[in-house]
């Protein structure tokens, strides 16, 4: 027993050691773990700019850096970053660039300027870097710490991240640089359109001052100077194709033979002019020439003005030169704008030879019509308008005005001759046109403007104002009462008298004749106060109407109607005696009337209206106050009143017996006095026998009756 305590005893002691050995192994792996991670975790992440590098990552990542035991040594620090940014170690070797200008403290540790270990809270090159480097920001930087490059110009006005594309982003990749890498020269930039024909100093011949295309540091090459004409061209204008400059010709046709082939005032490629540019050009201005003309046609008068392309252009005026070169003729170069027989009568009139044209038009004469032409009135008549009065007298201004005025002088292409400008116009041109018109004799509107403002186009005659005026004076008019008499309202009677200004008023400033009214209320106030027409009067009677139905134009106070006219008035036709009576014996003025008033009233049917009553009433027809006397029962004849047609047997209460039809009529009517005058009594009388003989006194009959 004891020997197995004495065993267990052992047994526990050893495992008691094993487990204190154990224990202080742990003790030391925990220790150098701690010490481990003391000295090898970071004090804070990595900007994603150095995060994202590869090397950069892991435990092993703080070696490429913190290569040396002190890992706060800004020394050993700074050689680290040499060795991934190269070109910042050669700045600093070169002492140039931003980094070359730092001061022994800044460029011995990196971290002054560009901290790490904060994320990317911060970039990697804030504006603080450049403030501590002695710039105020960024984009205050002189670029002649890199080696001279001075911005000026248009280079002065650009972003920081026009050029450097990097200069902005917050994290770059690996082999990315932000500002360095970039070189000096021109073509790292712009493309090179010499392709290198030129070198590559570029500011040598553009700057940075004025656009490149300017080049204004150029100089030419004295084999050709840019002077006069070529000073102030673009070299793309000589040196077309790009990027090309050397070899060019130097003779005017290897530039300007497009120019010399399209050129058409004049045209030089038809006429054979020699592309010896500069024997009548000079450098200086390319429109003045010092040609000499061909002395076959002598430029003098207002030749000598006349621009080359007027005679010289495309086109038939050039062939008809070419073609007539030795023919000094007008019509080589002018087709005539006059009438065959203005042509002819100039013709005739010349004795010696020569155009027709300088009997009138001197070839050195100034201008085309100056105090040396001459026009006579036969050559004028061989116009077709002779000079007769009163165009004799005028001056040759008053009908062609302008032509006192001397036309404008030459001015190269747009040169005028005649007064017309010329660029293949025809002699004269549309001045010529308009002040010589062709006008004929009766065409008096070309001159005069027309007072009638044109009333008359639609008439017969249009506006031939000699229809009624008269060619050697415009008044008086011949417009008699002939030509009247073929109007709309022929002048007779009492208007033969009339001025014509009575009846064709002015209205508007112009006098009226076409549309003026005939009716005669349109001159005459209507003295019946239209008495004469309402309703039931006649319109027209025996065709005539207005007042002439019942006045003529002789004498206004003058009537005479007819049967027939009193009829279609009245509806009562004239007969017997009343056909001769004067309208004042029935249509008496009674009261006598005041001037403007209307006189004349339908007449009365009732006889008694007119005539005397001489039955004193007794055959009046129907009550008081409406009765009236019916004469024609017994008086209808036409030739007298005394004519009676009453039958006794028909329209009496008392039928004529034998022995009453041979009483004359007085003796049973007989005369009686009423209202202090005879009349013969015819009613009533009494039809009985006692009503007229007594009894007392009557003789008896043979027989021995009595009636």
């Amino acid at each position: 027993m004891e020997f197995h305590r004495g065993n267990g005893a052992r047994a526990m002691k050893q495992r008691s050691l094993s487990r204190t050995l154990m224990y202080l192994c742990l003790l030391v792996v925990v220790a150098a773990a701690w010490w481990s991670f003391n000295h090898r975790s970071s004090p804070g992440p990595l900007h994603s700019s150095h995060a994202n590098v590869e090397k950069l990552q892991g435990s092993e990542g703080c070696q490429a850096c913190h290569a040396g035991s002190d890992f706060t040594a800004s020394t050993s620090l700074a050689a680290a970053c040499s060795e991934c940014h190269t070109l910042v170690r050669d700045q600093m070797s070169r002492h140039t660039g931003i980094h070359g200008a730092l001061a022994a403290q800044l460029a011995d540790d990196c971290a002054q300027c560009h901290h790490e270990h904060i994320g990317d809270s911060l970039g990697l090159v804030p504006v603080s870097a450049f403030q501590r480097a002695g710039i105020g920001a960024p984009d205050l930087y002189d670029h002649a710490h890199v080696g001279g490059l001075k911005l000026t110009g248009k280079h002065d006005e650009l972003r920081c991240v026009d050029c450097h594309v990097n200069a902005q982003n917050t994290v770059l990749a690996e082999g990315q640089t932000r500002f360095l890498g970039l070189t000096q020269a021109c073509t790292s930039c712009h493309n090179d359109v010499h392709k290198g024909e030129l070198g590559n100093d570029c500011a040598k011949c553009h700057g940075q001052l004025q656009p490149f295309k300017d080049a204004p540091l150029f100089a030419h090459p004295k084999t050709f100077l840019l002077v006069d004409g070529h000073a102030h061209r673009k070299c793309s204008e000589c040196h077309t194709t790009p990027g090309e400059f050397k070899g060019l010709k130097l003779d005017c046709a290897s530039c300007h033979s497009d120019d010399f082939d399209k050129t058409t005032k004049p045209a030089h490629k038809l006429t054979g002019l020699s592309t010896d540019c500069a024997s009548c050009h000079g450098v200086s201005n390319w429109s003045t020439t010092t040609f000499v003309h061909d002395k076959r046609f002598v430029l003098e008068g207002a030749h000598a003005k006349v621009a080359c392309a007027s005679c010289h252009s495309a086109g038939a005026a050039q062939e008809s030169v070419r073609a007539h070169g030795k023919n000094a003729s007008c019509v080589v170069c002018h087709s005539s704008p006059h009438d065959a027989r203005l042509i002819e009568a100039a013709t005739l009139s010349r004795k010696d030879r020569g155009d027709a044209c300088v009997v009138c038009h001197l070839p050195n004469a100034k201008n085309w019509r100056d105090a040396n032409s001459i026009m006579t009135p036969a050559l004028h008549a061989a116009t077709g308008f002779a000079l007769v009065k009163p165009h004799d007298k005028q001056a040759c201004v008053e009908c062609h005005p302008g032509i006192d005025r001397a036309p404008a002088t030459a001015q190269g292409a747009g040169a005028q001759l005649h007064g017309a400008q010329l660029n293949g116009a025809q002699l004269h041109g549309a001045q010529w046109k308009a002040q010589f018109p062709g006008r004929a004799s009766d065409t008096c509107e070309s001159c005069h403007q027309d007072p009638h403002k044109g009333q008359f186009a639609k008439s017969a005659t249009g506006n031939a104002c000699l229809a009624c005026h008269r060619p050697t004076a415009f008044i008086p008019s011949k417009f008699d009462g002939a030509l009247h008499a073929k109007s709309r309202f022929p002048i007779d009677g009492g208007h033969r008298a009339v001025a014509c200004s009575a009846c064709h008023k002015v209205v508007d400033g112009v006098r009226l004749f076409v549309g003026t009214k005939a009716a005669c209320v349109s001159c005459h106030a209507d003295i019946h106060k239209g008495a004469f027409d309402g309703v039931g009067m006649p319109a027209t009677v025996n065709g005539k109407s207005d007042c002439a139905r019942c006045h003529t134009t002789l004498a206004f106070a003058e009537i005479t109607w007819s049967a027939a006219e009193h009829a279609a008035w009245t509806g009562e036709p004239l007969t017997g005696k009343h056909a001769t009576a004067a309208c004042n014996d029935c249509h008496r003025r009674d009261p006598p009337p005041v001037r403007g008033l209307a006189p004349f009233k339908p007449a009365p049917k009732d006889c008694t209206a007119c005539h005397e009553d001489v039955h004193a009433g007794q055959f009046r027809i129907g009550d008081e106050p409406n009765a009236v006397n019916d004469c024609v029962r017994c008086h209808n004849s036409n030739e007298s009143f005394a004519i009676i047609a009453f039958d006794h047997q028909k329209d009496s209460r008392f039928a004529l017996d034998e022995d009453h039809r041979k009483l004359a009529c007085v003796a049973c009517h007989r005369p009686v006095e009423v209202a202090g005058r005879g009349i013969v009594r015819y009613k009533p009388l009494g039809v009985k026998c006692a009503d007229c003989h007594d009894p007392r006194t009557i003789i008896p009959t043979a027989g021995g009756a009595s009636p």
